[in-house]
């Protein structure tokens, strides 16, 4: 793509957007975005704080979607709120798990169907929290700043703090819950995929980037920024690489799932979660079994070895999802709530990736990091995750309204 088309369509740094159709910005929704961005990466701090912890933030996004951000309403969205709600009345009347699992917890339900219902309102939200940064707004550039700092002050904490999640104790970018995410989202869109910084010190930000990930995912998601940097040209389709590649790698490991887990136990796991859900899924007859359930088996025999993954003494403990964004709504939500979570992202992602759009490389970065958290993580069932994965989803959501806007006849 041309400079001159990179600057039309607001690819490269802030100062190169074309004037697109002003949004309303004002004092009130920064603040409310202060909120959200903040308790995001204070998250893993405040998450002992329960259903308390997460009220004002879940206040501010309702208040900035209903108020600022309407037009970016997704009507998908909305029947997953309405479809989340039905099945989790039903989850609390004791008609959904029908003794296909081994814990059920009412508990657990709001918990684990909360982002059915927030999606409805993160996206939006967040969707206006980048036009208003992109279009450098008053205000925002600084917000943007301030939260890049919060958020890797929080990641480093959690290390200093022995507080990480992973196995790994370094310093860079770990599993992606919300301070990693927003750190790594921030720092590529500013200093990486940036095309007004020069080429040498973007490469070496990326190469830094990738080294000192934590976790196999952060790897890859960081890693796919080098291929970015070298062939920008055929970004779109790295990117639709990287998405189907993780689908046949998912569906083509599950015959060796064995295998896999004494090479790596943190990938057989979760291949072994999967197999579970699914076989639940079918178990319930296409209906899923609904939240307040346990994702798997307490203990797994893998060979000659006994491994306990979770424990029935545990009291008060139950597992929040699949580690898989897509198993995990089959699982819970049956097929009809399955095939609307895998449509709603796959269409997203491949409007943005499709040949009829422009799309920048950091639009291409975005549906691969969001590709990869929603295959290996909690990306939607977990507090700690989905803002991370809100501010990815908002961005695609914002970066088509805004393509739609400047070529309406698209």
């Amino acid at each position: 793509m041309s400079m001159a088309n990179a600057r039309a369509y607001g690819l490269s740094g802030d100062d190169m957007l074309a004037p697109a159709p002003v949004e309303q910005a004002d004092a009130g929704s920064l603040i409310l975005a202060v909120f959200i961005l903040v308790y995001a990466c204070l998250s893993p701090w405040l998450r002992d704080l329960g259903p308390a912890g997460i009220v004002p933030p879940a206040a501010a996004t309702a208040a900035l979607a209903l108020i600022y951000a309407r037009r970016y309403f997704q009507a998908s969205l909305l029947v997953l709120a309405g479809l989340g709600t039905v099945l989790m009345a039903l989850s609390w009347a004791g008609m959904m798990h029908s003794g296909l699992t081994l814990l059920f917890e009412r508990d657990a339900i709001a918990q684990q169907g909360f982002y059915t219902v927030f999606l409805f309102l993160l996206v939006p939200a967040c969707a206006h929290i980048w036009s208003q940064i992109a279009r450098g707004a008053p205000g925002w550039r600084g917000l943007e700043t301030i939260v890049l700092l919060l958020a890797v002050a929080s990641m480093l904490s959690l290390v200093l703090f022995d507080m990480r999640i992973t196995d790994g104790a370094g310093y860079g970018i770990s599993q992606l819950i919300n301070p990693d995410a927003i750190a790594a989202i921030i720092l590529v869109r500013r200093f990486v995929l940036d095309e007004d910084r020069s080429w040498p010190v973007r490469f070496v930000i990326a190469v830094l980037l990738a080294a000192t990930a934590n976790s196999m995912q952060s790897v890859l998601a960081l890693a796919v920024l080098i291929p970015l940097l070298v062939l920008p040209q055929f970004a779109k389709g790295i990117a639709a690489f990287v998405v189907f590649g993780l689908f046949v790698v998912a569906i083509g490991a599950q015959p060796f799932v064995r295998d896999i887990w004494w090479w790596d136990y943190n990938t057989g796991v979760r291949l072994l979660f999967w197999q579970d859900a699914w076989d639940r899924l079918i178990a319930s007859g296409g209906a899923g079994v609904g939240f307040g359930t346990e994702t798997i088996r307490p203990v797994y025999h893998v060979g000659i070895e006994e491994h306990v993954v979770s424990g029935l003494e545990r009291t008060g403990y139950i597992h929040v999802a699949a580690h898989n964004a897509y198993v995990d709504a089959f699982y819970r939500m049956g097929v009809a709530g399955g095939l609307l979570v895998l449509g709603y992202i796959m269409v997203l992602s491949l409007k943005i990736i499709g040949p009829a759009r422009e799309a920048s490389a950091f639009d291409c970065w975005m549906v691969c990091v969001l590709a990869i958290s929603m295959m290996v993580n909690v990306a939607l069932a977990s507090v700690g995750f989905v803002f991370g994965t809100g501010l990815m989803l908002g961005w695609l959501v914002y970066r088509l309204a805004q393509e739609d806007e400047l070529d309406p006849d698209g």
